[in-house]
């Protein structure tokens, strides 16, 4: 599973993530699936995010986001045998307007 996933910035109607690939991927990474829904509403939206073989940390932007809304976020690896376990859960809070980072 992708390990240090993070919100690094978080805007009214998007924010930016980062993770790190698993210590010990079930083969070649070849994309991430990220879930993202509004915490307390069921319906969920699910992307693909493409990555370099090269790369060690991803980052990704999820845009259309509505402002003031609190988010749940997993992301779990994909190789050619499938899906791997979600990382943990990570929340975020988006603003009603301007910059609002996380330490």
């Amino acid at each position: 599973m992708p390990v240090n996933v993070t919100a690094t910035r978080v805007y009214p109607t998007s924010v930016d993530l980062s993770w790190q690939q698993p210590v010990s991927p079930n083969g070649i990474i070849l994309a991430y699936n990220v879930s993202l829904n509004i915490v307390g509403e069921q319906n969920h939206h699910s992307i693909s995010v493409n990555v370099s073989a090269l790369a060690v940390t991803v980052q990704h932007t999820l845009y259309d986001l509505k402002k003031y809304s609190s988010y749940a976020v997993k992301v779990a690896a994909v190789t050619s045998k499938g899906a791997g376990p979600n990382a943990g859960t990570v929340f975020f809070t988006t603003q009603s307007g301007g910059l609002f980072h996380l330490s």
